[in-house]
């Protein structure tokens, strides 16, 4: 678990957003929230934030079409 800092400024919420960019572009499940389990919502949230529009980037980047498959000609 995380530790929680004693005060939650803006800059904490937007570090959080960013690691949860960085998580979703490491791979990792939007279930990993290392925030959901502590006591404070805009932390989790941020995270989340963070990782939804990550996703939402990759999609719109066109970055979700299947690889071209290796016996297709260049």
């Amino acid at each position: 678990m995380k530790k929680i800092p004693q005060v939650i400024t803006q800059y904490e919420i937007m570090l959080v957003f960013l690691e949860g960019k960085t998580a979703f572009a490491e791979g990792r499940r939007r279930g990993y929230c290392p925030y959901a389990d502590i006591d404070h919502d805009d932390l989790a949230g941020s995270w989340w934030s963070g990782w939804d529009k990550a996703n939402v980037e990759n999609q719109s980047e066109g970055n979700n079409a299947a690889p071209p498959n290796k016996n297709d000609e260049p």
